[in-house]
């Protein structure tokens, strides 16, 4: 973007997307796990509503990716992340007021119709250069799983000392900063294709085209590793009670192994694209998972086996949900970026959506063992997809 000006270097305004990132899901990390606690035992709920209060945040996320990723593109993407802060901090008073099962339903609904994620992608790589696309999308990556991991690790401690309540004011206070850094230091003055889009209509048949290509592949590629992921995690925490590990436990084992895989992807991320075309990455790590899987099945219920393939899958899964943003961001045009990149998040939820009900569907009726040949199913699908449908992706799209 050539005539888009703002006030901070590219390295700084990186950082204040990953800040606002951090804040954002850890603010929806940290009282998802809670949720089932606080309706169990204290609003005396069966498993069907603490069900509807989780998912209903992700429906309704899953609902607005594309509308406000389609606005966004016409008006802006910093006026519509504001709207969908506001809408995040709404949501969070209303939790941090209520103590009834409607008020957290209506609470979870405000926060999920606030669906920034991929606006947030769209902004970030309208603004950096084409050589800072991959280490952005890492650092906004790592941003998202380190929010994961510190929510794991705080979430019991306030809820233990201070209630349920006191964890949502938490997360209204994060969110107003969200919406100060925002509006201090993200740039408002809008490129010129802003002011084009309000005087034409989106071309349908042109955005569709366009997804027919390359960017069916990504779509697919985004929907595949969620799904994995899923599944994975549901394998993940069946494994460690299995090996004795108490749930408050678990972030002694996802720390170092999230950690270390950071290490390592911070250090080849960058090689691996100088080395190879966007299909043959995509190829390769598709066939490292396969391995890994592998490695795993092998002996299911050994510890150090299991180690091995949780920091194996990290390492692989981690590159891909970084890679394949950072790949569809650059091939996507400008004047539609919001909307598409709202239809790539939409294909995110709904992977973890389907990993999760499949996951739970297998395994009730199944042995683990089988599981592990539904992933290994799942990659080799996915690896004959890319190498039969694929180009290279090395040549920018255009309409």
């Amino acid at each position: 973007m050539k005539n888009y000006k703002y006030p901070l270097s590219e390295k700084y305004l990186i950082l204040v997307f990953c800040f606002i990132f951090f804040l954002r899901m850890f603010g929806l990390f940290v009282i998802s796990p809670i949720i089932p606690i606080y309706g169990f035992n204290q609003l005396k709920i069966n498993d069907f509503w603490v069900g509807i209060a989780i998912g209903i945040y992700g429906f309704f996320q899953f609902i607005f990716q594309v509308p406000l990723g389609f606005i966004s593109d016409i008006f802006g993407r910093k006026r519509i992340i504001l709207f969908g802060l506001i809408l995040f901090f709404f949501g969070s008073l209303v939790g941090a007021m209520t103590f009834s099962l409607t008020g957290l339903i209506i609470s979870r609904i405000l926060q999920g119709s606030g669906s920034i994620s991929s606006i947030i992608m769209a902004f970030m790589t309208d603004l950096v250069t084409e050589e800072n696309k991959t280490t952005s999308m890492f650092f906004l990556g790592f941003s998202f799983v380190f929010s994961f991991v510190l929510s794991i690790i705080v979430g019991p401690i306030i809820f233990n000392f201070f209630g349920f309540q006191f964890i949502y004011l938490i997360v209204s206070i994060l969110s107003l900063l969200c919406i100060i850094i925002t509006f201090l230091f993200l740039p408002s003055d809008y490129s010129s294709f802003l002011n084009k889009n309000k005087n034409k209509k989106i071309n349908y048949k042109k955005i569709f085209n366009f997804i027919n290509k390359d960017l069916k592949i990504l779509f697919l590629s985004i929907f595949l590793v969620n799904v994995l992921l899923t599944v994975n995690f549901i394998i993940f925490s069946k494994e460690l009670n299995f090996l004795g590990f108490k749930i408050n436990d678990y972030w002694k084992v996802y720390l170092p192994i999230i950690s270390i895989a950071f290490l390592a992807i911070s250090f080849f991320i960058k090689k691996i694209e100088k080395l190879f075309s966007p299909k043959t990455i995509l190829l390769k790590f598709i066939f490292l998972l396969f391995i890994s899987e592998l490695i795993f099945l092998e002996n299911i219920n050994n510890k150090f086996n299991f180690f091995v393939y949780l920091e194996l899958f990290f390492i692989f899964f981690s590159f891909l949900e970084f890679y394949i943003p950072s790949l569809t961001g650059r091939i996507v045009p400008i004047s539609y970026k919001g909307t598409i990149m709202g239809l790539f998040s939409m294909f995110q939820f709904f992977g973890t959506a389907i990993g999760g009900s499949i996951g739970g569907l297998v395994l009730s009726f199944f042995r683990l063992y089988y599981v592990i040949f539904f992933l290994l199913g799942i990659s080799i699908f996915w690896f004959l997809f890319v190498y039969f449908f694929c180009s290279s992706m090395e040549q920018r799209n255009k309409f």
